[in-house]
């Protein structure tokens, strides 16, 4: 059956090893039906991947500085947004929707400065201006201008961010114990073997129908690592490629194709 071939990732450098292994925990992710019969596998894979990153300080560093920016300015959008239908119907000609935005306006008007606060206060200032909006006093004008999905939407937003913040203090912490890329990549290496073991082993086992476009994937990724380190290293240095050669359906047993360039 196909199989997922060798990969010589002892030769790779950090960022090359977290590149590959977040992309392969993003492609089982999309793809259906793959990751349930071997979750257990996957979820330490996934786990040493997230240590793996955070054990590369600068490149964490960059990372979480990227997605605070990306959850800040979707707060504001969806707060601006809010805030926009409000004023429109401060000039409505239906009387009861031109009150109700009237008297909006006014109980937030201390909330529509936020561009300036740092994710941590963003968050506490988001929570406040949702507690204010569906108090009992509001939740109704609320309704009668249409915002409450707006509102369900910032509530998320605003969710998705305290989890964010909250794993990064987590990992923070773990950061400051002694856990070097070196041994975090150990952990790495060490539960990708485990997983594509365990990948094999199902496929061999169950028959890989549904496995047979990952394994396609996988097997290019990693000759397109060979060629990389062929082309840095010397010919041969990423050992054979495999060309396709594991992914034919009745490709053999003999594993005299295992040519990694040194020992994981």
């Amino acid at each position: 059956m196909a199989k997922i071939q060798s990969f010589p990732k002892s030769r790779l450098r950090n960022g090359e090893l977290l590149d590959a292994a977040k992309a392969i925990v993003l492609k089982m992710n999309n793809t259906d039906g793959v990751v349930e019969p071997v979750k257990s596998f996957f979820d330490i894979f996934s786990t040493c991947t997230d240590d793996y990153a955070y054990s590369i300080v600068k490149r964490s560093v960059n990372e979480y500085t990227a997605e605070v920016k990306r959850l800040k300015n979707e707060n504001i959008d969806n707060r601006s947004v809010i805030f926009r239908v409000i004023d429109g119907y401060k000039k409505s000609r239906i009387d009861e929707k031109r009150r109700a935005a009237i008297s909006l306006w006014a109980a937030g008007s201390g909330f529509r400065k936020c561009r300036n606060l740092s994710i941590e206060n963003l968050m506490q200032d988001t929570d406040l201006f949702i507690q204010l909006l569906e108090s009992d006093i509001y939740k109704e004008k609320v309704s009668l201008l249409g915002l409450t999905d707006q509102l369900a939407s910032l509530k998320t937003i605003n969710t998705e961010s305290a989890e964010f913040v909250n794993k990064k203090i987590t990992q923070a912490g773990l950061r400051n114990r002694p856990r070097k890329p070196e041994l975090t990549r150990i952990d790495l290496c060490k539960a990708y073997e485990e997983l594509v073991d365990e990948l094999n082993s199902y496929t061999r086992r169950n028959g890989n129908d549904k496995y047979f476009d990952l394994f396609i994937w996988w097997n290019a990724m990693i000759d397109e690592y060979r060629i990389k380190l062929s082309d840095r290293y010397g010919k041969n240095a990423g050992g054979k490629l495999d060309s396709g050669k594991s992914n034919t359906p009745f490709p053999g047993d003999s594993g005299g194709d295992d040519d990694r360039p040194v020992i994981e």
